[in-house]
């Protein structure tokens, strides 16, 4: 097979989730799979730069196919006044994958389009205006266009099909997958030789985007009724870069004070190493495809609190304290469990790293190549 994979979410300067979840499979399926993978993408800066950030996949056997005389801005500002076809630019495949919702017109051969959730229709109020408005505009056409879809879980693929008249055989679920080679636990030394400066031994920890998808307001709530029973409370540290609509989180952390420690963006080599050394991870989100964070901190032998909302307990079954997203009671309750139950919080940290294990990188390449060969009829 030669299959296309839209490469622009990889050369993004700093990783999003769609293209780390877009490198992770390509990765795989280039290490598995002796098929011809191309990567196609409409030049953004230089020549050196965009192949200096697809070089772990040119490196693995995927062939480099830019278009070289046409811009990736340019083309998006004349898509949007005319239905400009995509083929001619590149060589011909046999089937192209699109990752970022959007298809473009005039795809020849077979078309896949990754869609990981239905946020901008379930809970709009949760998103940036513009990123609402941008997937209302593009989706209903992609759909018309893909030959299929890939979504990361099967409450997504449900709340797809709720929204899109699609026949079910054509939703397919490829989860995401850990890095377990990455995500496990370390020593008490590697901890404490590599976390951020001002984080104190013992603490809670949030990782994620700074925004009001993540429910951190409910968050902060709960751990401030939770200050006022628990004396001894570790201080709670919020890692992530800040999202939009992030002001009544910022007042919320004010009047916390030093109890909650910000550290923005926490760089690679730091990551897991914060993991690994937090009391529990929280993350009691509204809304998420996947959520792949709590399996991450399960990974690293961390119990971990979220949410019973969207599709978390269909990621970390039960082996995570679930509560309601919407109860800053229960939340608060959840962190106290975790905190406080030994025989609970030795359960977690096992089964959390069991479950972690289940999901695989390699076993959602297989889901789909098995795609791409059901859509081509092989």
């Amino acid at each position: 097979m030669r299959i296309a994979f839209d490469a622009q979410p990889l050369l993004d300067r700093t990783p999003t989730g769609v293209g780390r979840y877009e490198a992770e499979l390509l990765s795989a399926l280039l290490r598995k799979y002796d098929e011809r993978l191309l990567l196609t993408y409409f030049i953004r800066r230089s020549r050196r730069e965009d192949k200096a950030r697809l070089a772990p996949f040119t490196d693995l056997g995927a062939q480099d196919s830019p278009c070289r005389f046409l811009f990736q801005k340019i083309y998006n500002i004349a898509s949007r006044l005319l239905p400009v076809p995509y083929s001619p630019f590149f060589p011909r495949t046999d089937i192209s994958h699109f990752f970022n919702y959007s298809v473009p017109a005039g795809v020849k051969g077979c078309c896949a389009v990754t869609v990981y959730d239905m946020v901008f229709r379930d809970m709009p109020e949760t998103m940036e205006p513009r990123n609402r408005r941008r997937l209302a505009a593009v989706l209903e056409k992609s759909l018309k266009r893909a030959q299929f879809v890939v979504t990361i879980s099967e409450f997504s693929r449900q709340r797809i099909l709720h929204w899109y008249d699609i026949p079910p055989e054509q939703v397919v679920v490829v989860p995401c997958g850990v890095d377990t080679q990455r995500f496990h636990p370390l020593s008490a030394e590697e901890i404490n030789n590599n976390l951020p400066k001002d984080v104190p031994p013992q603490y809670l920890l949030y990782l994620g985007t700074l925004e009001p998808r993540k429910n951190l307001c409910r968050l902060l709530d709960a751990y401030a009724l939770l200050r006022s029973r628990c004396r001894d409370l570790p201080p709670l540290v919020l890692a992530g870069v800040k999202g939009w609509e992030s002001s009544e989180l910022y007042r919320r952390i004010g009047a916390l004070g030093g109890s909650v420690i910000q550290l923005g963006f926490v760089p690679s080599e730091q990551l897991v190493p914060l993991i690994c050394g937090a009391e529990g991870f929280l993350f009691p989100s509204l809304y998420e495809g996947f959520g792949l964070p709590p399996l991450e901190a399960m990974a690293c032998g961390v119990p971990v609190l979220t949410s019973n909302a969207a599709s978390m307990p269909e990621v970390v079954g039960e082996c995570a304290v679930l509560t309601d997203a919407l109860s800053i009671e229960s939340i608060a309750d959840g962190i106290e469990r975790l905190l406080s139950d030994s025989v609970l919080r030795r359960r977690l940290c096992a089964e959390g790293q069991q479950r972690a294990a289940m999901f695989t990188w390699e076993r959602a390449a297989d889901i789909l190549h098995d795609s791409y060969k059901s859509c081509l009829g092989i």
